[in-house]
């Protein structure tokens, strides 16, 4: 060393230098800037996420929002199936309750109609799909209308008249708890007619699924013509007196005594007059209210 140059020590000393440098690069630098580029990528996918998440935490007011007019909107519709029959069912899932309480609702109906209840039966409560009511179109085609279609407007309009019933065709059918009523009752046509308005005007899910009428003319006993050719029975001849010579004896003439008609048979027609027996099926519909739900509020 003490016969190098200057020169010599000043170029060991850089090179020196220089491998210290890449020595610690490598030992210490190189590692560290690979964790450097990894953590930033993992910050970069973070914020990603976060942004995500943000736009979503930004949307739950509008979420809110959208889910309470839903509820609302559902709830006007499903109102129309929580029956007040079924309150108690619908409270403690147990509807042993149910035929007496759908008695109670339907009893003053039949009351302020005047109806003679003859039989009464309510069946148990069950499940049953309610169907979806729409009209479907009976569209006819035929060769030349359909040769005579160049721009599809008639297919238009036939798939557009159809979108019904395409559409609620392929929907999943409901189902909710109903419990029906059959009764045989007699009663006038007003008191009849209603107790049918009284049915269609509940407010509750309540309907006439079956509708029997022994005598649509409302008559009660016999026809009228029926009765102008019952057969009269004739007075029994009287003999005249004679006296003892064998002639006649002249009476004088007697009011005859009135005839007395004879009461009908209780057991030939047991209605009145204007009466009709007439046999009905009430159904009662019934769904469980829907839940509000929890929005974290």
């Amino acid at each position: 060393m003490k016969d190098m140059s200057n020169r010599d020590k000043m170029i060991i000393i850089i090179l020196t230098i220089i491998i210290l440098l890449v020595a610690g690069f490598f030992a210490l630098i190189r590692p560290t800037y690979k964790n450097l580029v990894a953590d930033t990528e993992t910050f970069n996918k973070t914020q990603e996420e976060w942004n995500g998440i943000e736009v979503k935490i930004n949307a739950i007011p509008g979420l809110k929002s959208n889910i309470t007019e839903i509820y609302n909107e559902s709830s006007k519709i499903a109102k129309l199936f929580v029956n007040e029959a079924f309150a108690d069912a619908n409270k403690t899932y147990d509807d042993r309750k149910v035929s007496a309480a759908i008695d109670e609702h339907l009893q003053p109906a039949i009351d302020e109609s005047k109806l003679k209840v003859e039989t009464y039966e309510i069946t148990k409560t069950e499940s049953q799909e309610v169907e979806y009511y729409y009209y479907t179109p009976n569209v006819v085609t035929y060769s030349l209308l359909e040769a005579a279609d160049i721009n599809g407007n008639y297919a238009q309009e036939i798939t557009e008249k159809l979108k019904a019933d395409v559409v609620l065709a392929e929907k999943e059918l409901a189902e909710v708890q109903v419990s029906s009523v059959k009764m045989k009752v007699a009663g006038e046509k007003d008191g009849l007619l209603d107790f049918l308005d009284k049915i269609k005007d509940d407010k509750n899910a309540v309907l006439v699924t079956e509708f029997e009428i022994e005598d649509y003319q409302f008559q009660g006993g016999l026809d009228e013509e029926e009765e102008k050719t019952q057969p009269t029975q004739a007075p029994a001849p009287v003999e005249p007196q004679l006296d003892e010579e064998g002639n006649p004896i002249e009476t004088p003439a007697e009011t005859p005594a009135p005839v007395e008609t004879p009461a009908p048979s209780s057991n030939s027609n047991p209605l009145e007059v204007g009466f009709s027996e007439m046999e009905i099926h009430v159904s009662f519909f019934n769904a469980k209210p829907i839940d509000q739900p929890d929005l974290g509020d």
